[in-house]
């Protein structure tokens, strides 16, 4: 209990702090930028353009990987489809690969 509190106080500060009022649809707009910008709308297997990933891959990846087991990772990440669930299963074995 005493170790979650500090973790729950900035997770709510970081929520006002940035205007988040929809986390998801942040989480879907983050995707979105994602796709566009890091994985260029999938002309990139990874966000490092290299045949692995990058700490910037594994940083996201960690994000996604978060909420998983919930239904914003179902209807978000998986339900989605795409460039950006390629990418997620790639990463999923290049982590597994690393156990």
């Amino acid at each position: 209990m005493w170790t979650t509190t500090p973790h729950v106080f900035h997770f709510n500060t970081t929520i006002a702090k940035r205007n988040i009022t929809d986390e998801r649809e942040t989480l879907i707009q983050t995707l979105t930028k994602w796709e566009q910008d890091g994985l260029e709308k999938g002309k990139k297997g990874f966000g490092s353009g290299l045949d692995q990933p990058d700490l910037g891959d594994l940083a996201m990846y960690g994000v996604i990987h978060s909420v998983s087991g919930l239904r914003a990772h179902e209807e978000v990440i998986l339900g989605r489809g795409g460039v950006v669930l390629d990418w997620y299963q790639r990463m999923e074995m290049e982590v597994e690969a690393g156990r």
